[in-house]
């Protein structure tokens, strides 16, 4: 009887020892275990031999896991810092980078270090793991760097070329750039913008087509005009940050940045409301689209130019309601009138006139709204005038038929001109008219 006593207490005391045992088993082996770092000398100049080390680490329980590595100063430098880590074996590849933030300033500007390569030399390395419950643990060793690539890219001199510009095609501010000098051969190079309110919002910039290829060592350039010239409307009016970031194929990672400020943006849009125009003048019979009118008689309009766009749009003259004869055009007309603002000008907007026998095209042409329809204002020392998103302007002109001409029935028509950039379809060949001139 007292034996089995014994031998039944005996068996509870061993299972409970094995339950204690499998409940605390991973307790078993020590927190970090079996951790190696291989090879123990590296050249991180990716030249593809020996550019990086392995490090592997199994934990035995979740832990936050820290690797390092410290000079000779006793100097540390971080490559995983108190990263989260659940039970497992782990192994990743170093090649000699760290993730320390530093500022570079010189003679060529500022710029953040995000990134960068350990100068060669001797380091121990360390792996350190702290469980939930506080019990840390840690191994380390010795590891050699030596021929390693420690230039860090620079983007010398990044800056934007225009910090305020207006992307709406008016010719006035209508592109920025980002400039830089790269001081060395990297990965890639990413330049774009974002606005403060929207860090996740990026809009890139494309890098101008040059002798330097993107990434290469030299001058670059980014021309931007905020996607207009595509069609589309530009970021919203606001002051951005632009920010370029360059990586090499070693783990240089730096950043530089400066400000870009957006007003008045936005693709223009205007159009010849109802593609109507009112046609008049000497007029001897006037048939649907047809027009009867004496050699020497003159040839008038009246029609109506709308912006429906967001934003301004620039016009010029001659002003609505300049005379022109036949053998005329807005050239003649500019220099007989001492005007240089009637030349072409790159985004402006004019309305024209053009026959089917003209040598020029829109020979004609005339400001998209009556002066009191537009606002004026000077633009380092020269008037410029516009006619705002949302007003409707005025345009009336006459046309001089003085020939000669090379037959009695021409083809007149009207558009709204974009000069430098183009005519929409639906602003060309508006309100075709056939124009019979009888000969006296």
């Amino acid at each position: 009887m007292n034996a089995l006593r014994v031998t039944t207490i005996g068996g509870v005391l061993l299972a409970l020892l094995l339950l204690t045992l499998a409940l605390s088993g991973c307790h078993l082996r020590p927190l970090l275990y079996d951790v190696s770092v291989s090879p123990d000398t590296i050249s991180p100049n990716a030249d593809g031999t020996d550019d990086a080390t392995n490090i592997a680490y199994q934990l035995s329980r979740n832990a936050v896991v820290s690797i390092y590595f410290e000079n000779a100063e006793g100097e540390r430098f971080y490559f995983r810092q108190e990263r989260p880590r659940s039970a497992g074996d782990y192994s990743v590849q170093w090649g000699g980078g760290v993730n320390q933030r530093w500022w570079a300033e010189g003679e060529y500007g500022r710029q953040l270090v995000e990134s960068w390569v350990l100068p060669d030399g001797a380091y121990t390395w360390v792996v350190e793991a702290t469980a939930e419950d506080g019990e840390s643990a840690r191994a380390e060793g010795e590891i050699t760097l030596a021929g390693g690539d420690t230039t860090v890219p620079e983007l010398r001199k990044f800056a934007v070329t225009l910090p305020v510009f207006t992307p709406n095609q008016d010719g006035l501010a209508d592109r920025t750039g980002v400039s830089y000098y790269l001081n060395k051969d990297v990965e890639n190079v990413s330049v774009y913008l974002y606005h403060p309110d929207e860090p996740d919002v990026r809009y890139p910039l494309e890098e101008q087509e040059r002798a330097t290829m993107p990434g290469e060592a030299g001058y670059h350039y980014y021309d931007y005009d905020g996607g207009v010239d595509r069609g589309a409307d530009p970021p919203p009016d606001g002051t951005y940050f632009v920010v370029g970031e360059a990586r090499d194929l070693v783990g240089h990672h730096v950043v530089a940045s400066s400000t870009l400020t957006i007003v008045d943006g936005g693709k223009p849009r205007a159009e010849v409301v109802n593609g109507t125009i009112h046609w008049g003048g000497a007029v001897r019979s006037l048939e649907g689209t047809e027009m009867y009118i004496p050699l020497g008689a003159t040839l008038c309009f009246t029609t109506y130019i709308e912006n429906y766009g967001r934003v301004p749009i620039r016009t010029s003259g001659p002003p609505s309601g300049a005379h022109y004869r036949s053998d005329q055009n807005y050239n003649t007309l500019a220099v007989e009138s001492g005007e240089e603002s009637w030349h072409q000008q790159a985004g402006v907007w004019r309305f024209g006139i053009n026959f089917d026998i003209s040598d020029t095209d829109f020979p004609y042409r005339w400001a998209v709204g009556n002066p009191d329809e537009l606002r004026c204002e000077m633009i380092e020392g020269h008037e410029q005038c516009f006619l705002d998103a949302g007003q409707r302007g005025t345009v009336t002109g006459c046309v001089e038929m003085v020939g000669p001409f090379p037959r009695d029935a021409i083809f007149a028509w009207g558009g709204l001109i974009h000069e430098y950039v183009g005519i929409s379809a639906e602003n060309n060949s508006v309100d075709t008219l056939l124009v019979h001139i009888d000969k006296p």
